[in-house]
This record gives C-alpha cells, sequence and structure tokens, in this order.
C-alpha cells in the first residue's frame, strides 16, 4: 500500500484490515550453497498513524473485494519516494508510485526488482509485468555496485511478522493546504490527481463527494 494521507491505525484494524510498518531485512545463505534466503521483517501496528507517501503491508481478513470509509484524513501532495535500508552487503530499495508502471526490472545485471505476489511473497518482477497504481516495488543492488550473479538473487522474500505496536514516523513530508485539499474534494468521484471520474473504480484510492474511499481486491 502507498497512499498519499495520513490515517489512524484503528482507521484500518476497525475494518478488520491489518497494515505492517516494513522493520528490518535478513540474509542467510543456503545450505546447499545454491543462493540466498532473504526475508523481510514487518512490525504489525495498532495504534499511531499511518504517514502518507511511505510503504506498508496489508492484509486483509477475508478475500474478495473490500470497500472502506475513512473520514477526516489529512491529505499531502502525492509524490512518488523511495525508501531504502542497508545490509553489510545490499541495499534495499523501496519505491511507491501513484501511476501503473511496466518494464521495470531490464536491469538484470546489477540489481534485482521484487514486487508483492497474491501469495504474499515479494517475488521477482518479470518486466512485462504492470505493478499497479498506490503500490511499492523493491529494488536490490549491492552495495558496491558490483554486478549481482543470478545464484547471489532470492528466488522469492518471505515476511515475517514480528510484535506489535505503534506506527513508525517518518518526517518531512510537504503537506498540502486545506485550501487546496478541499479543491480535490469537490461533489463527484475523482482519483487522487483530482481528474474526475465516471463511475467509482473496482480498486484503489478515490474521493466521492468529499471522503476518501479504499477498494481493495484480492
Amino acid at each position: 500500500m502507498y497512499v498519499p494521507f495520513e490515517t489512524q491505525a484503528t482507521d484500518w484494524t476497525d475494518n478488520g484490515i491489518t497494515v505492517a510498518s516494513i522493520n528490518n531485512f535478513h540474509e542467510y545463505e543456503k545450505k546447499d550453497g545454491s543462493g540466498y534466503e532473504t526475508v523481510l521483517e514487518v512490525k504489525k501496528a495498532t495504534s499511531g498513524e499511518f504517514e502518507a507517501n511511505t510503504p506498508y503491508l496489508l492484509r486483509t481478513k477475508d478475500s474478495g473485494s473490500k470497500t472502506i470509509t475513512i473520514n477526516n484524513v489529512k491529505l499531502h501532495k502525492a509524490e512518488s519516494k523511495t525508501y531504502y535500508c542497508m545490509s553489510m552487503t545490499r541495499k534495499y530499495n523501496f519505491t511507491g508510485i501513484y501511476t501503473p508502471q511496466s518494464g521495470l526490472g531490464q536491469d538484470e545485471s546489477s540489481v534485482a526488482v521484487y514486487a508483492l505476489n497474491k501469495q504474499g511473497l515479494i517475488a521477482p518482477l518479470n518486466p512485462s509485468t504492470e505493478v499497479g497504481a498506490q503500490r511499492w516495488y523493491l529494488t536490490v543492488s549491492n552495495r558496491n555496485s558490483s554486478n549481482m550473479s543470478q545464484a547471489s538473487k532470492s528466488r522469492s522474500i518471505s515476511i515475517d511478522e514480528v510484535g506489535e505496536g505503534a506506527t513508525t514516523a517518518i518526517k518531512g513530508i510537504q503537506v498540502i493546504t486545506n485550501n487546496e485539499a478541499d479543491n480535490t474534494s469537490l461533489n463527484g468521484i475523482y482519483d487522487l490527481q483530482g481528474r474526475k471520474l465516471s463511475k467509482e473504480p473496482t480498486h484503489g484510492i478515490y474521493i466521492k463527494n468529499g471522503k476518501k474511499y479504499v477498494t481493495i481486491l484480492r
């Protein structure tokens, strides 16, 4: 999930949705020497505020689509941002996007590109596969900028949930003024860039008559 507004953790948990923040990476060399196993450690948030323009992981209790209404959110400028963390040998970049993108992962020699799949794994991204709007993708590279061998690339990255607690705040995000926010909340249906839509989207985030709606497909 990657959205341009702040919400409270209870906005999601009260609707049967679990949201987790990115916490750490762990790398293990496989015993047979066939490559590396990488685990993304996430922390389930039960309180606090989710920051705008920040990558999170989202999980619903039930399958199928789900629409929720979130009121009184703090709307920010929709910006694609990259957040990174490092291990001793690698750099992990999380990049959030607001428009669908394809062609990611074409440079297979120096980086490995991953995205979250329906099975709950962070899997290698085929360059022809499109990453949807309000999503994030992960780029992995060697810290010394050397090329990555196929053996050193993880076939998938599993997710390990640890602990519970408040969300982690990230500062320095530009805020849209109240007047600017009001201009995007006119009667009708709009996307997050302020463009009027003819009907409600089947998935994603939209604004209808001044309220923000989130439709989730699984």
